[in-house]
């Protein structure tokens, strides 16, 4: 049953969305069954014509929280969706209505967080049930089972085609495009990760959309599940990811939005298989270290040891511990280099602890440690530093001023994050010059290469480069190989 049949009010191709978060919904395809059956589930659809976009952003929206992995439900997209001006938003009496119109006449619901004005947290989507029926025609669709049958776009219900994929990939390039970037080395990044042919992404997303999804299955049933979800339901639209600069100016780094290094590392690798990974070791640390001259992290870290295996055996993590926890000390030490003030770290660290069933009073230990307690009062001394300046100059020479919407723990991690930068620049040096291999991913602090030829002998060119890049500006890291 279409949705003409409800009395459908959801937008025409030509209401187009402008907020970034809801125009990716534009292009993205499902079957033409899911979305009948979506407008069958849910009558009340056709009672607003913010609704169905409302429901397709809770199903397949793709902004999420990166601490919880949550849905983002920010204010600014709820009152587009709805029609309203931003500046008279009622985004939360626009959720309370779908639930109330939509939701709960079906046995659906859904739940969110509050909003939290001095941390300028938005809302978050806590939890979504759409019914046990309706959750496995989700579930289904996720896994392909109508592909072979006539596929739509979500939004207007059009027929799918190629050209339209085209047209939605060159508007991606562009619109990466038209933000200025802020250092030589962010722009020639930006163009040579932009200008890359498209096959190199759907052929590889055909051969492993399947294994990607297998390793999303295999996530707990969490919100992070669902965000993995999410993302891959736009790269299976559009797989090749587009690289963009901040848009407020305020970092060197490139992002990118529902794309392949959005994924969790374990969902990625599966849908990269055949591609190299490398990173650089320990990145953050080793540049806050050296920036704030913290001799025993630089000293440890000269050593060569694995600072997880210090901290797993600190902590006395059981063997099958440890690799749950890897992700969540690397975020409190990234938290920490960030600027997060110490109580925050200390219960977002209980909190993802008690999450994978360790015990939360690991957190309180954690900071205790050494090394940790080091970072700490180091971290708080260079914020001490920034306030007194009024600022901070980047690895490529721009000052930072302190601003009403830039702060020193800002500046702190925008610095730290042009010499993050400059670390790994040196390979993209030499993948100019060569057709042998090329960088297909770029995630900060590590890239994915596929080679053509001479992968072993252009490993270790691209490690010494770096290596040798590192040492001339006196930061303890070198490049790893997965």
């Amino acid at each position: 049953m279409s949705a003409q049949a409800f009395g459908c009010l959801a937008p025409e191709k030509s209401m187009a969305f402008l907020h970034p978060a809801i125009a990716a919904l534009s292009d993205v395809p499902v079957s033409k069954f899911f979305r009948d059956a979506a407008w069958k589930s849910f009558p009340g659809l056709n009672k607003h014509p913010g609704y169905w976009p409302l429901f397709c952003y809770l199903l397949f929206g793709s902004w999420h929280d990166k601490d919880t992995g949550r849905l983002l439900l920010y204010s600014d997209i709820l009152s587009e969706i709805e029609g309203r001006d931003p500046n008279n938003s009622q985004a939360e009496k626009f959720l309370i209505d779908f639930r109330e119109e939509v939701l709960r006449p079906v046995g659906a619901d859904i739940r969110w967080t509050d909003w939290y004005k001095p941390k300028r947290k938005c809302r978050q989507l806590r939890k979504r049930d759409f019914g046990l029926e309706f959750e496995e025609i989700l579930r289904q669709e996720h896994l392909g089972k109508w592909n072979r049958g006539e596929r739509v776009y979500l939004l207007d219900g059009s027929i799918h085609n190629r050209l339209n994929a085209r047209r939605f990939r060159r508007q991606q390039r562009e619109a990466a495009g038209r933000l200025p970037t802020f250092c030589e080395h962010a722009e020639f990044i930006r163009t040579y990760m932009n200008t890359l042919p498209a096959n190199l992404f759907t052929t590889k997303v055909q051969e492993n959309f399947r294994s990607a999804l297998k390793a999303t299955f295999n996530l707990p049933d969490s919100p992070v599940r669902d965000a993995q979800l999410r993302i891959l339901r736009h790269i299976n639209s559009q797989p090749q990811p587009f690289y963009f600069p901040s848009e407020k100016g305020h970092t060197v780094r490139l992002s990118t939005s529902e794309g392949i290094p959005n994924l969790k590392s374990n969902v990625r690798r599966a849908l990269t298989k055949g591609w190299e990974e490398a990173d650089l070791r320990c990145s953050q640390l080793a540049i806050c270290a050296s920036l704030w001259r913290i001799k025993e992290v630089t000293d440890f870290l000269a050593t060569g040891k694995s600072i997880w295996n210090r901290l797993f055996d600190y902590l006395e993590l059981r063997p099958e511990q440890r690799q749950l926890a890897k992700p969540i000390l690397k975020k409190a030490i990234y938290s920490t280099c960030y600027g997060m003030e110490e109580p925050r770290v200390r219960g977002l660290t209980a909190r993802d602890f008690a999450g994978e069933g360790m015990d939360k009073k690991l957190s309180p230990s954690l900071l205790k440690e050494e090394l940790f307690a080091s970072l700490f009062n180091s971290r708080d001394i260079a914020l001490e530093q920034i306030a007194e300046e009024g600022g901070g100059m980047t690895a490529y020479g721009r000052w930072l001023r302190i601003t009403g919407e830039r702060e020193p723990r800002d500046i702190m991690a925008e610095v730290a994050q042009s010499w993050e930068m400059k670390l790994i620049y040196p390979a993209f040096d030499l993948a100019r010059k060569t057709s042998d291999f090329t960088i297909t991913l770029f995630q900060h602090d590590g890239i994915s290469v596929q080679f053509t030829r001479r992968s072993e002998q252009w490993k270790r060119r691209i490690e010494e480069s770096i290596n040798e890049n590192a040492n001339r500006l006196n930061f303890m890291t070198w490049l790893e190989w997965s």
